[in-house]
């Protein structure tokens, strides 16, 4: 399609917002503040079966476990089971070493 330098201008123009307007980026039975409450009527009037409750959520590692078949806590090598003993805090000072420069 071909328009005038007018019409292609006028067009365009529509599609700016006033100063001091918002541009409104979800409407319809999606929006976020009723969405619930929305697909709720559309499931009623479709007849559609009821959602079931949502799964607990899982631990990463049993995610982990799901997803690849291998299991977080057995070690690769032996197959024996890991166990958590403690926690190893991050030291600061590798964060700020000096860089190291070679000079040769």
């Amino acid at each position: 399609m071909t328009l005038d330098t007018e019409e292609f201008i006028r067009r365009f123009v529509l599609h700016v917002l006033p100063k001091g307007f918002r541009r409104i980026r979800h409407l319809g039975f999606l929006a976020n503040a009723c969405r619930v409450v929305k697909l709720a009527r559309i499931r009623v009037a479709l007849e559609a079966p009821e959602l079931p409750p949502p799964a607990e959520p899982v631990d990463y590692r049993e995610r982990y476990a799901i997803l690849t078949g291998r299991r977080l806590n057995l070690c690769p090598v032996c197959g024996g089971r890991m166990v958590e003993i403690g926690f190893v805090p991050h030291s600061d000072t590798l964060r700020y070493a000096t860089p190291r420069c070679d000079t040769s």
